[in-house]
């Protein structure tokens, strides 16, 4: 194997490391777009996209350039149903995507 083979094993691996411990942090990132930032719907989102990330992984033969939008995209919808089956108040009209009415809010 010649040192050129040899760096591009180094690089999948590399990637499928940085998808694997860090895919799930930009999906949390990105998921309060669509929905308020609920404590465990981030955190069963991440555990979540952990796994998936390594199921694809093991079980597929697919590029390491696809295990990162794997990984954030297992953390969103994952975290999303999470967020709407732990919410008190869960429902379209909370969602951030559809803007949130603060017109009776005390605070606002």
């Amino acid at each position: 194997m010649d040192s050129r083979a040899r760096r591009g094993l180094a690089v999948d691996e590399y990637l499928k490391l940085i998808a694997l411990i860090g895919g799930g942090f930009p999906g949390c990132s990105a998921r309060p777009a669509l929905a308020p930032r609920e404590f465990p719907g981030v955190i069963i989102g991440v555990l979540t996209s952990v796994v998936v990330t390594w199921l694809v992984q093991s079980y597929t033969d697919t590029s390491a350039f696809l295990h990162g939008f794997v990984a954030v995209a297992s953390c969103m919808i994952v975290g999303y149903v999470a967020m709407l089956c732990c919410a008190k108040n869960a429902g379209a009209k909370n969602l951030a995507a559809h803007g949130v009415d603060r017109r009776n809010d005390a605070t606002g």
